[in-house]
């Protein structure tokens, strides 16, 4: 589905502490919050997420919440093999994200997907991923 376009910043959007948190520290931070699935997962991003999360109502349920303890275990699970099939992977970060050293550090998606070693590495830990939702029949 299209993302709708976005709705105009309001008075109740600029006074909520964790979107003026996020926003002081450089990032673009929907006035709904619905960055769970779409939001930025750079360094940067993550450096303001951990900074502001504190404002934050509503505990764990929000969509910004990170994975399950389960999914993390997967995620650790996946970065293992990925390890054993020669790409250098930190295990996952509380929020889920993994870091890619090594010769494929700097590469984008396009060249890790073009890499025959990566694409090989992948195709054998894939399994090892947790489920996304949205992805089950």
């Amino acid at each position: 589905m299209a993302p709708s376009a976005a709705p105009s910043a309001s008075p109740s959007a600029t006074a909520d502490p964790f979107v003026k948190c996020m926003r002081d520290k450089g990032q673009t931070v929907p006035a709904d919050r619905e960055i769970g699935d779409a939001g930025d997962r750079s360094p940067a991003w993550q450096a303001a997420y951990r900074a502001c999360q504190r404002f934050m109502p509503g505990g764990p349920d929000r969509r910004v919440s990170g994975p399950s303890p389960e999914d993390i275990a997967k995620l650790r699970a996946f970065a293992v093999c990925m390890r054993a099939h020669k790409i250098e992977m930190t295990d996952p970060l509380p929020d889920g994200n993994m870091k890619i050293h090594g010769r494929f550090e700097h590469a984008n998606r396009a060249q890790l997907e073009a890499d025959p070693v990566y694409k090989a590495a992948t195709a054998a830990c894939r399994d090892r991923l947790p489920v996304d939702p949205k992805e089950k029949g």
